[in-house]
């Protein structure tokens, strides 16, 4: 028996089985406490939508000087009566973000309601797709079914994949959607390339073109990928217009056509997408700072580490491996393979980086806008370990094997404390929350002052969720622009409580009601912490305000009486 022939298949034995328990434990990961994170604004805002409730009038409706019960926030999770056009309605008032997850997340809320357990299921199961998906997409690029199985070994354990594979937004649809729509790719090249006729070319694209409207339907980030797939395609036929790139032009036609109908919804509201994105470009960062953004951002789609210190080089190193990795497979590799992961891994995100370069912006800030490249990423990765595994000298096997286990450490770790941990860094603006829900559950009868400018009324609800349901809010409009009306009403709702409130908190206290109540009503404010997003403070009022005599509640705070 050849020993080397041997060796490579107890190799190959070895990477199925620890494959198989890798998928295994990323399936747990992606179901333990599916719960226990806090359900956060975005999160929030989507559940809302899908809903069919409209943010402007669900302002105008609660945010309006008035008490209104935990409860009564928490309901609007669910459709609460509203018919299926409304989600439409909702969603066209963020046309950055197509209807096609909303929809799906209404179907599911109609089937399972709308619980976090029970929104955050649909992204768990898409979650999952993305493995056999994975498979699928290794498999025509390589025709190595080990590279199939360490790929999804690689993103099984990845914190990126597990956070996502668990928030009730849309980015985990569309990481199946994108590996799907490669696939139908390389498919359709495969296909095309020996067609006798048209109509067999028309058979082998048209699965791409359906793959491509329902990314589009997803994310507009989409419309990246698709420019890689051109480039990739256009490398294949060596800056010619040949058959491929013109297969390829009209299949993308085709799907354009189908996502028409947003198109034009989009091209009717643009400019509330564009009041709605310049968040992107509000902000000039120090280019240092952007560079230090870029590379804690390819860290995480394999580690929650942030580096500080010394951490950089270790940070600046597995950027250079990863580099490496790409060099390395551009070399290797015929263009069929290398393109397709080059221009995975570098269009899409590239296209958002090199702005932010330019004039220090925020378009790469967000990690999920990063799914492509951290695909591209452990595709390349895995082809390098699976090769190094079976074909390479034993030094070669030693430090893949080594480097293969080390790497699935330290992502099992990572997502092990996202997933443990009642908020994390993605929780973005609603990451002190369930601190603040701590600090107010422990008071005897608390009220919460809220109000619903901008983002704060998606973080009302998130903190709603972490409460008692016998907490009440008290939600104003806008604390800019309150009145002595305003404070005389706050004032009233106080003394009417039933029983006197022990404790009173404000979410987001902000000039001129700080002012306010300090001048007018005699308040103490003590601040309690949080972050620049959110933050909490403790108001201390004069005890003649909360021991008034007590008069009738109105109907909807009827819970609150002991």
């Amino acid at each position: 028996m050849n020993p080397t022939r041997s060796s490579a298949s107890s190799w190959q034995t070895v990477i199925r089985w620890v494959a198989i328990g890798c998928v295994v434990l990323g399936i747990g990961l992606r179901l333990w406490a599916i719960d226990h994170n806090i359900l956060w604004h975005d999160e929030v805002l989507t559940a809302v939508s899908a809903a069919g409730h409209r943010l402007p009038v669900l302002q105008a409706r609660e945010f309006a000087n008035k008490l209104v019960t935990q409860p009564e926030l928490v309901a609007y999770l669910g459709p609460k009566g509203q018919p299926w056009h409304t989600v439409f309605a909702s969603v066209i008032g963020n046309p950055e973000h197509p209807p096609l997850y909303y929809l799906l997340t209404r179907f599911w809320m109609e089937c399972f309601g709308s619980s976090a357990l029970a929104l955050r299921s649909l992204p768990t199961i898409f979650g999952l797709a993305v493995f056999p998906a994975l498979y699928w997409v290794c498999w025509e690029l390589t025709r190595s079914p080990l590279v199939g199985w360490v790929a999804m070994a690689l993103v099984a354990l990845s914190p990126f994949h597990v956070l996502y594979g668990r928030e009730v937004r849309e980015y985990s649809l569309w990481a199946a959607l994108l590996l799907v729509l490669g696939a139908l790719l390389l498919r359709a090249l495969r296909l095309a390339g020996r067609a006798a006729n048209w109509g067999d070319r028309v058979r082998a694209w048209w699965p791409y073109s359906l793959v491509l409207a329902l990314g589009l339907y997803t994310s507009l980030l989409t419309v990246y990928v698709s420019v890689g797939q051109g480039l990739y395609v256009l490398w294949l036929d060596r800056g010619r217009l040949g058959w491929r790139v013109r297969s390829l032009i009209l299949a993308g036609l085709a799907g354009g056509l189908l996502f028409l109908p947003w198109a034009l919804v989009l091209l009717n509201h643009w400019e509330a997408a564009r009041q709605l994105t310049a968040w992107m470009t509000a902000y000039e960062e120090p280019r240092i700072q952007v560079f230090r953004r870029l590379v804690i951002q390819v860290l995480r789609g394999f580690t929650d580490w942030v580096p500080v210190g010394a951490g950089w080089w270790g940070a600046g190193l597995f950027c250079a491996i990863a580099l490496g990795v790409l060099i390395w497979l551009q070399r290797q590799f015929p263009l069929r393979v290398s393109g397709w992961v080059l221009t995975l891994t570098l269009v899409s995100t590239s296209l958002l980086v090199i702005p932010d370069l330019f004039d220090g912006g925020l378009r790469s800030i967000s990690t999920r806008y990063w799914t492509p490249t951290y695909l591209g990423l452990q595709i390349a990765l895995a082809i390098l370990i699976a090769q190094s595994l079976t074909q390479g000298q034993t030094l070669r096997r030693s430090l893949a094997a080594i480097g293969a286990s080390l790497l699935l450490t330290i992502s099992l770790n990572g997502s092990w404390q996202l997933i443990t941990a009642t908020t994390n860094w993605a929780k973005g603006i609603s990451v002190s929350l369930p601190a603040f829900a701590e600090q107010i559950n422990a008071a005897a009868n608390p009220l919460v002052i809220a109000d619903g400018f901008g983002y704060r009324v998606g973080n009302t609800i998130a903190l709603a969720l972490r409460l008692r349901p016998n907490v009440p809010f008290y939600l104003v409009s806008d604390f800019r622009q309150v009145n002595p009306g305003d404070l005389q009403l706050l004032k009233t709702a106080i003394g009417q409580m039933t029983p006197p409130i022990s404790d009173l908190y404000v979410l987001n206290l902000m000039p001129p009601f700080r002012e306010a109540i300090e001048a007018e009503l005699k308040g103490q404010i003590q601040p309690l912490g949080g972050d620049n997003m959110a933050w909490l403070d403790r108001l201390q009022l004069p005890s003649p305000i909360a021991a008034q005599k007590p008069m009738p509640l109105n109907s909807n705070l009827e819970q609150f009486k002991l």
